[in-house]
Protein backbone atom coordinates (compact mmCIF):
# COMPACT_ATOMS: atom_id res chain seq x y z
CA UNK A 1 0.00 0.00 0.00
CA UNK A 2 1.09 3.51 -0.64
CA UNK A 3 1.18 5.99 2.04
CA UNK A 4 -0.98 8.72 1.29
CA UNK A 5 -0.08 12.18 0.69
CA UNK A 6 -1.40 13.50 3.80
CA UNK A 7 -0.64 11.06 6.02
CA UNK A 8 3.03 11.74 4.90
CA UNK A 9 2.58 15.17 5.50
CA UNK A 10 1.08 15.20 8.83
CA UNK A 11 4.57 12.24 9.74
CA UNK A 12 6.53 14.23 8.48
CA UNK A 13 5.70 17.58 10.33
CA UNK A 14 5.54 15.41 14.00
CA UNK A 15 8.95 14.17 13.08
CA UNK A 16 10.13 17.86 12.74
CA UNK A 17 8.12 19.10 15.40
CA UNK A 18 9.32 15.89 17.62
CA UNK A 19 13.04 15.39 16.52
CA UNK A 20 14.76 18.27 14.84
CA UNK A 21 12.94 21.72 16.65
CA UNK A 22 14.04 20.42 19.88
CA UNK A 23 17.55 19.99 18.84
CA UNK A 24 17.36 23.27 17.11
CA UNK A 25 15.78 25.09 20.13
CA UNK A 26 17.33 28.77 20.78
CA UNK A 27 18.43 28.63 16.59
CA UNK A 28 17.51 31.06 14.05
CA UNK A 29 16.45 28.14 11.96
CA UNK A 30 13.92 26.63 14.52
CA UNK A 31 11.48 28.53 13.50
CA UNK A 32 11.80 28.52 9.77
CA UNK A 33 11.39 24.43 10.90
CA UNK A 34 8.27 25.24 12.93
CA UNK A 35 6.85 27.39 10.77
CA UNK A 36 7.33 24.44 7.81
CA UNK A 37 5.62 21.81 10.34
CA UNK A 38 2.53 23.83 10.83
CA UNK A 39 2.33 24.48 7.18
CA UNK A 40 2.47 20.66 6.23
CA UNK A 41 -0.28 19.97 9.20
CA UNK A 42 -2.64 22.72 7.65
CA UNK A 43 -1.78 21.73 4.24
CA UNK A 44 -2.62 17.70 4.59
CA UNK A 45 -5.92 17.90 5.07
CA UNK A 46 -6.28 20.16 2.25
CA UNK A 47 -4.40 18.14 -0.30
CA UNK A 48 -6.60 15.41 0.63
CA UNK A 49 -10.17 16.51 -0.09
CA UNK A 50 -8.29 18.47 -3.15
CA UNK A 51 -9.32 16.40 -5.89
CA UNK A 52 -13.10 16.43 -3.96
CA UNK A 53 -13.93 20.06 -3.80
CA UNK A 54 -12.52 21.02 -7.19
CA UNK A 55 -14.52 18.20 -8.77
CA UNK A 56 -17.62 19.80 -6.73
CA UNK A 57 -16.79 23.21 -7.70
CA UNK A 58 -16.49 22.47 -11.46
CA UNK A 59 -20.21 20.12 -11.71
CA UNK A 60 -21.48 23.22 -9.57
CA UNK A 61 -20.62 25.85 -12.08
CA UNK A 62 -22.05 23.39 -14.91
CA UNK A 63 -25.20 22.89 -12.85
CA UNK A 64 -25.28 26.61 -12.74
CA UNK A 65 -24.33 26.78 -16.70
CA UNK A 66 -27.30 24.61 -17.59
CA UNK A 67 -29.43 26.87 -15.60
CA UNK A 68 -28.66 29.96 -16.97
CA UNK A 69 -28.24 29.15 -20.76
CA UNK A 70 -32.07 28.31 -20.70
CA UNK A 71 -33.17 32.14 -20.78
CA UNK A 72 -29.84 34.04 -21.33
CA UNK A 73 -30.17 36.66 -23.59
CA UNK A 74 -27.27 36.87 -25.50
CA UNK A 75 -27.60 34.36 -28.45
CA UNK A 76 -23.97 33.37 -27.82
CA UNK A 77 -23.19 33.35 -24.50
CA UNK A 78 -26.20 30.84 -24.27
CA UNK A 79 -24.34 28.56 -26.50
CA UNK A 80 -21.73 28.77 -25.10
CA UNK A 81 -22.89 27.70 -21.52
CA UNK A 82 -24.78 25.08 -22.73
CA UNK A 83 -21.24 23.59 -24.33
CA UNK A 84 -19.40 24.22 -20.68
CA UNK A 85 -22.61 22.36 -19.18
CA UNK A 86 -22.31 19.16 -21.22
CA UNK A 87 -18.98 18.71 -21.00
CA UNK A 88 -17.65 15.98 -19.11
CA UNK A 89 -14.71 15.08 -16.48
CA UNK A 90 -12.43 13.08 -17.88
CA UNK A 91 -9.73 13.01 -15.33
CA UNK A 92 -8.90 13.52 -11.69
CA UNK A 93 -5.95 14.72 -11.73
CA UNK A 94 -5.72 18.09 -10.22
CA UNK A 95 -3.50 19.39 -12.92
CA UNK A 96 -6.27 18.81 -15.38
CA UNK A 97 -9.32 19.30 -12.80
CA UNK A 98 -7.28 22.88 -12.70
CA UNK A 99 -7.10 23.42 -15.99
CA UNK A 100 -10.96 22.87 -16.79
CA UNK A 101 -11.80 24.68 -13.13
CA UNK A 102 -10.06 27.64 -15.08
CA UNK A 103 -11.63 27.75 -18.33
CA UNK A 104 -14.93 27.48 -16.32
CA UNK A 105 -14.02 30.20 -14.17
CA UNK A 106 -13.51 32.72 -16.95
CA UNK A 107 -16.88 31.89 -18.76
CA UNK A 108 -18.70 31.73 -14.58
CA UNK A 109 -17.02 35.86 -14.49
CA UNK A 110 -18.35 36.80 -17.78
CA UNK A 111 -22.00 35.13 -16.57
CA UNK A 112 -21.61 36.97 -13.32
CA UNK A 113 -21.30 39.97 -15.30
CA UNK A 114 -23.51 39.57 -17.87
CA UNK A 115 -26.36 39.04 -14.64
CA UNK A 116 -25.40 41.99 -13.03
CA UNK A 117 -25.98 44.18 -15.73
CA UNK A 118 -29.59 42.47 -17.16
CA UNK A 119 -32.14 44.32 -14.79
CA UNK A 120 -34.45 41.59 -15.19
CA UNK A 121 -35.68 38.51 -13.17
CA UNK A 122 -33.08 36.22 -14.89
CA UNK A 123 -30.23 38.41 -14.26
CA UNK A 124 -31.14 38.90 -10.87
CA UNK A 125 -31.70 35.08 -9.99
CA UNK A 126 -28.23 34.19 -12.43
CA UNK A 127 -26.33 36.81 -10.02
CA UNK A 128 -27.92 35.53 -6.57
CA UNK A 129 -27.07 32.02 -7.87
CA UNK A 130 -23.56 32.78 -8.79
CA UNK A 131 -22.87 34.71 -5.47
CA UNK A 132 -23.98 31.45 -3.71
CA UNK A 133 -21.64 29.34 -5.95
CA UNK A 134 -18.49 31.15 -5.11
CA UNK A 135 -19.68 31.17 -1.24
CA UNK A 136 -20.00 27.12 -1.16
CA UNK A 137 -16.79 26.98 -3.05
CA UNK A 138 -15.17 29.13 -0.78
CA UNK A 139 -16.54 27.32 2.48
CA UNK A 140 -15.60 24.28 1.04
CA UNK A 141 -11.64 25.19 0.55
CA UNK A 142 -11.47 26.84 3.92
CA UNK A 143 -8.66 25.79 5.92
CA UNK A 144 -9.18 25.09 9.28
CA UNK A 145 -6.56 26.47 11.75
CA UNK A 146 -6.22 23.85 15.00
CA UNK A 147 -6.30 25.27 18.25
CA UNK A 148 -3.39 26.32 19.21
Amino acid sequence: MKPRVDTFLTTSAMALLGEAVPKLAGNYIEGSVRTQAFLQLLLAPVFDGAADNRVKDIEAMRKLFRRAAKDCPDAAMAASLAAAAREKTVSLRMSALDEVWCALAKQMIALQTLAEDAPTPWGKAIARACNRLMAESAGRHLIQVPPM
